[in-house]
């Protein structure tokens, strides 16, 4: 029984916010460019990507846009904690899968997103669990696809958390 005062602990759980219309198309921009920008990249490199690394690398970008789109109807049924989770795992692991398929250029500004994400629906500490996870996601490529030294990845990885902070320093204000 609830006491007539206390008709605040009836009420249901506020879901957490949702893109609106311009962080939708601030999102999809991101990802087009980009796939811009890894295209160029492959059209210049002397090793062509296959038809294969094409499908799944294209693949990849569509369902990361989807849930980026609509990962709260998607995850809607799972608690808050275990939605941001799945949500956040399953797109690093395809920002890492764009750049292990198609190369390591426009993943990062794939992933970027994911940071506004992060500033939006999580609390400071667990958002830098995502920031650790989306710099993974895009340097672990660059020592697996090629032999690249260890001074090419500390730079790029640098570049990333350069990347990273600017984005959320800005979604913070933004939100603020």
């Amino acid at each position: 029984m609830s006491r007539p005062g206390n008709e605040n602990s009836m009420k249901p759980r506020p879901k957490p916010p949702t893109l609106d219309r311009q962080g939708r198309l601030l999102f999809v921009f991101m990802v087009i460019v980009g796939y811009i920008v890894t295209f160029a990249f492959i059209a210049v490199q002397e090793r062509r990507a296959t038809s294969e690394e094409l499908f799944w690398g294209i693949l990849f970008g569509v369902i990361y846009t989807l849930l980026g789109l609509f990962d709260r109807v998607i995850f809607d049924r799972l608690p808050p904690g275990w939605a941001d989770l799945l949500f956040f795992s399953v797109q690093c692991a395809l920002v890492f899968g764009i750049g292990q398929v198609l190369g390591v250029v426009g993943n990062m500004l794939v992933g970027l997103p994911l940071v506004a994400f992060a500033v939006e629906r999580l609390k400071p500490w667990p958002r830098l669990v995502v920031y650790a996870a989306l710099t993974a996601a895009v340097i672990l490529p660059i020592g697996l696809r090629r032999f690249d030294p260890w001074s090419s990845t500390l730079v790029n990885g640098l570049t990333v958390i350069t990347a990273i902070v600017f984005v959320a320093v800005f979604a913070q204000m933004r939100l603020n």
